[in-house]
């Protein structure tokens, strides 16, 4: 006979201690990293921090950039060839050489 015990699935927490269960997920489903505000990111940085968009550049997380068609951003997640950029106006997928 069963007892009146529940089997719900513990919940993953992060280093923290605190549930991820709301955590920002990226397009392809997984928990971002704590993701940097814009403002924070980009801010006031010298025009040198920023690498030009193209889709044979390569690019790693936190890197800034800068896309002629949405400005000047910050990659919070790469995937293969596809990489998800924080612009000011909103996150954008984009392409970039693997």
């Amino acid at each position: 006979m069963r007892s009146g015990m529940s089997m719900k699935r513990a919940r993953k927490s992060g280093p923290s201690g605190k549930s991820n269960e709301d955590a920002p997920l990226t397009p392809f489903g997984q928990v971002l990293p704590s993701m940097p505000l814009w403002q924070e990111a980009v801010g006031d940085r010298d025009a040198s921090a920023f690498k030009t968009w193209s889709m044979t550049a390569h690019f790693n997380q936190n890197e800034l950039l800068e896309h002629p068609k949405f400005g000047r951003g910050v990659v919070v997640f790469v995937q293969g060839p596809r990489i998800e950029v924080l612009f000011q106006d909103g996150k954008k997928m984009l392409g970039h050489s693997a």
